[in-house]
């Protein structure tokens, strides 16, 4: 897995508003890096997630992503998910 951090800074959380979605959300992104670009994913919302060529296109793409998945539960009159203690461990596994 690939560095999460862009200049040494962590980059976890990210506020998301958009004008059909007034309320603002923290919301918990991995991001991972290899050698196609980036693949972020968002652990609280299932099946979202996002991919870029740089970290400022996946970034980019996924905030598009979460605007949609936000202003589906918005529409459907569901809850967003409130996002539990999510925590990020490597394990080492002999092949």
């Amino acid at each position: 897995m690939g560095r999460t951090t862009r200049a040494n800074k962590p980059h976890i959380v990210r506020s998301i508003k958009s004008k059909t979605h007034p309320a603002s959300y923290n919301i918990p992104l991995i991001i991972e890096r290899d050698d196609d670009g980036y693949f972020i994913t968002a652990p609280s919302l299932q099946g979202c997630y996002a991919q870029g060529d740089t970290y400022e296109n996946a970034m980019s793409n996924i905030a598009d992503v979460l605007k949609l998945h936000l202003a589906e539960y918005t529409a459907s009159g569901t809850a967003v998910p409130v996002p539990n203690n999510i925590s990020v461990t490597m394990m080492q596994i002999a092949a």
